[in-house]
């Protein structure tokens, strides 16, 4: 884990029942809670995760498995043999959260457009 420089506090783009994400405003990195896990990232992998998520949320039915605790959502991570398992409707919130930021980046990036004209 890198050493972070500065500390802040996150601009928090939205939160719901599963967790919250947001921007540092002074490193720019992306941090998103999801349960009990906290993660950061620079913005090109978290566009990369929300991609992958995205790639999964078309056909989100067939990809849970039966789990001792229900229908679970099993994706694969970095980290050899770390897996995160959601169920249906935390995959569901996951996705709210990550289309909210991506909205908030493209947002942001439209007025950066606008400034740099002006």
């Amino acid at each position: 884990m890198t050493e972070k420089k500065c500390n802040p506090k996150l601009q928090i783009v939205h939160n719901n029942e599963f967790g919250y994400i947001g921007k540092c405003p002074c490193c720019n990195e992306i941090q998103f809670c999801l349960g009990n896990i906290v993660s950061f990232m620079p913005e090109p992998d978290f566009l990369k995760l929300y991609n992958s998520f995205r790639k999964i949320d078309d056909n989100v039915a067939d990809r849970s498995l039966m789990m001792p605790n229900g229908k679970r959502i099993m994706l694969r991570t970095p980290v050899d043999n770390f897996l995160l398992s959601l169920s249906i409707n935390e995959f569901r919130l996951v996705m709210d959260l990550f289309e909210r930021l991506v909205a908030h980046l493209r947002l942001a990036e439209s007025l950066r457009k606008v400034e740099i004209f002006n």
